[in-house]
């Protein structure tokens, strides 16, 4: 299952209903050949040139993304479209996800090494840090990895996230994979994860095939848009099955991690 417009080449924002003039719809679909955000209707507004990875803040009125997969990350604001950088004052080797927690500060996911000549395989070795709101000080590491994006709460500092045997071989038979859950708390001024449980494993899956591949993610309810405004938001655990479509036995409830 894909989701719909989660690698972004521009950043637009839904803003108004459809415009119509004399009957006829403002701004047409585009036709075979055009470039569609050169034809984009009324109620939609281009942010950005770039990016990927969006994320809205808490209040609806700024935006996380990334610039590129392995990239900086950007902050812009919805009303002036005024792009600041988020992680240009330290050195990292670029981040896969940038998403708010509910304190404001920012949940990053990346690698700490990084070969140009072979990068997917950094991509399944990533690790989760927390990057203070201040933009003052470089991320704190949480101390795990993290398999593509995991799910942030809204309301509370509460994530969930996937780790694959390939980041955990000595855990984890070849293909198997596990979600986990916890809380971020803060000691001495610094984040931490604590009351870290693991929620599924693969093997639990009806199918008993540990190559079942999960994903903690968060959807909008009773809606197809994949990026709607906050208030919209509510996230679910998922999960994503290669072999089969078959869910896993225990039923994932969105209580284990509700926003």
């Amino acid at each position: 299952m894909k989701i719909l417009m989660i690698r972004l080449l521009l950043l637009l924002v839904f803003t108004a209903p459809v415009s119509r003039v004399n009957g006829e719809e403002e701004n047409p679909a585009p036709k075979a050949g055009d470039n569609p955000a050169e034809h984009l209707p009324p109620w939609i507004t281009r942010l950005t040139q770039f990016g990927e990875r969006a994320d809205w803040s808490l209040d609806g009125r700024k935006i996380l993304f990334l610039a590129k997969t392995y990239g900086d990350v950007y902050e812009v604001e919805v009303a002036t479209k005024i792009i600041r950088p988020v992680t240009h004052h330290y050195y990292h080797l670029g981040y896969t996800r940038a998403l708010y927690l509910a304190s404001g500060d920012i949940l990053l996911s990346g690698p700490e090494a990084y070969d140009p000549k072979n990068p997917h395989i950094s991509r399944a070795q990533c690790f989760l840090y927390v990057l203070d709101k201040g933009l003052k000080k470089p991320p704190v590491p949480l101390g795990t990895k993290c398999s593509e994006g995991p799910a942030v709460s809204r309301t509370r500092m509460h994530i969930a996230w996937t780790q694959v045997s390939a980041q955990y071989p000595d855990e984890m038979p070849k293909g198997a994979s596990r979600m986990l859950e916890a809380d971020i708390v803060y000691a001495g001024g610094a984040a931490k994860l604590a009351n870290q449980r693991v929620i599924i494993e693969s093997r639990e899956c009806r199918s008993g095939h540990v190559g079942n591949s999960m994903l903690a993610q968060f959807y909008p309810p009773n809606s197809r848009a994949a990026f709607p405004p906050p208030a919209k938001f509510a996230k679910r655990i998922s999960e994503y099955l290669r072999e089969n479509k078959t869910p896993c036995a225990p039923a994932l409830s969105a209580a284990l991690v509700a926003a």
